[in-house]
């Protein structure tokens, strides 16, 4: 009986999670989403970058948890400069 129930309960977890990966397969992306038509995209007028190339952290020797946290330490103490036009 217990064979039966597990072999049961087996099957059923894998149809649900069979019908979730169907389900999440057939959404359509956000309408916001779309491909760029193009390779370059220039600032705007008032210099807002509007296309972002986001890359994965290169790993480098001495570059630690502590050595980052000093660095944004140092660099919140720091006055920001203003541009003008």
């Amino acid at each position: 009986m217990n064979r039966h129930l597990i072999t049961l309960i087996a099957f059923v977890a894998v149809l649900l999670s069979l019908v979730n990966v169907a389900h999440v397969a057939s959404q359509i992306p956000a309408s916001t989403l779309k491909a760029a038509g193009s390779s370059d995209k220039a600032p705007d007028a008032d210099g807002f970058i509007q296309r972002w190339l986001i890359l994965e952290p290169i790993g480098t020797n001495g570059l630690t948890d502590s050595a980052v946290q000093a660095a944004v330490r140092i660099s919140s103490r720091l006055s920001p400069v203003t541009a003008t036009r």
